[in-house]
């Protein structure tokens, strides 16, 4: 599907991004070739020397070619396309650990800014099982081995790049979040009317400065013609800790999960494996994991790094028009007790 009409609430949304599984073909794979890989390694060495952090480096700081224009397709894809985007030949096995996660950096560059993903002003996040705890609500389950709901995180453009994958399990999942609510529409308007409506969402304890520990935000947001999908049901349902966030009602519950419903008749499975990499648009795209058992030696256990981007007018294609109160919540965590690092381990 290549149409795009104004989108209306409560009527079915005509979208380049409401794909379904019989829809995806070779047109969402972007191979790395070896004039790619000599502009990447050529960036390296330069940036090697010079000293400057990760951090700081700019789009202007990699100066790409033909990957340059690799990457204005792959960005074509994810903002006007179906939305996510698979990117192999990824070096992995030939760069330090620093080579590639500046690589990586300077991938993002030329599809967004980097955002801060958590508290400890991570920009470059490592998804790997830490052992965390899942019953605290404040632990995230990126540093866990269990399956996620359908979800979509809290910038633009979400980004993968696999390490190593698990010994079993741990495949990604991705559906039009368009699609979900094409399907939603059909079966039950009257629930898809409930996700219309703010919901309250937990913060998880990422409290901005002069913030509820809360905040809120509708399922389903229709800006100037767009429809922008928010995820996360299990944060909808973990606010139900603060005594004063109002309670859930039952038709709430039913259509957070009937969404998760739709999500998994609709999904394709995509198992990442050693120097590839998955871009997804969150605000049309919801992706989980499934649960996975890692290899018992430590240098085999499942590794991804990952980038949250957000996107900006300095790329001359369309942003997706966001409300106020939307465009706030995918800044990813703003904190001002927070610096912006990239670790170069999971920590």
């Amino acid at each position: 599907m290549s149409e795009r009409r104004p989108a209306v609430a409560l009527q079915p949304v005509i979208d380049p991004a409401g794909w379904r599984a019989a829809d995806i073909g070779a047109a969402t794979i972007f191979t790395l070739d070896e004039h790619h890989l000599a502009e990447l390694d050529a960036a390296l060495v330069r940036l090697a020397k010079t000293g400057i952090p990760i951090v700081q480096m700019r789009r202007t700081d990699f100066r790409f070619g033909r990957l340059a224009t690799l990457l204005s397709e792959v960005r074509h894809q994810l903002m006007d396309g179906v939305g996510f985007a698979q990117v192999r030949n990824f070096p992995v096995g030939r760069y330090s650990r620093w080579q590639m996660a500046a690589a990586y950096w300077g991938l993002g560059a030329y599809l967004g800014k980097a955002v801060m993903q958590n508290a400890a002003g991570h920009m470059i996040g490592h998804e790997k099982d830490l052992g965390f705890d899942t019953r605290d609500p404040n632990n995230r389950n990126y540093h866990t081995n269990q399956d996620t709901d359908f979800h979509a995180e809290r910038c633009d453009l979400v980004s993968l790049l696999c390490l190593q994958p698990a010994m079993s399990g741990g495949e990604l999942r991705i559906v039009s979040s368009i699609t979900v609510y094409n399907e939603m529409l059909k079966r039950r308007p009257d629930l898809v009317a409930e996700m219309i409506k703010p919901l309250y969402r937990d913060r998880r304890g990422e409290v901005p400065a002069g913030k509820q520990p809360w905040y809120t935000l509708p399922m389903f947001c229709f800006q100037n013609g767009y429809l922008s999908v928010r995820g996360g049901g299990n944060f909808v349902k973990s606010a139900q800790r603060f005594p004063e966030v109002p309670r859930l009602t039952a038709a709430q519950l039913e259509a957070l999960d009937l969404k998760q419903q739709v999500a998994r008749e609709n999904q394709i499975a995509v198992r990442l494996e050693p120097g590839e990499i998955l871009f997804a648009h969150s605000h049309v795209i919801l992706h989980a994991r499934t649960r996975y058992e890692d290899w018992p030696e430590a240098e085999r256990k499942r590794h991804m790094l990952r980038l949250w981007l957000n996107t900006d007018l300095g790329f001359g294609d369309s942003a997706r028009p966001l409300s106020p109160e939307f465009a706030e919540a995918v800044q990813g965590v703003v904190l001002s007790t927070a610096q912006p690092v990239v670790p170069l381990e999971a920590e």
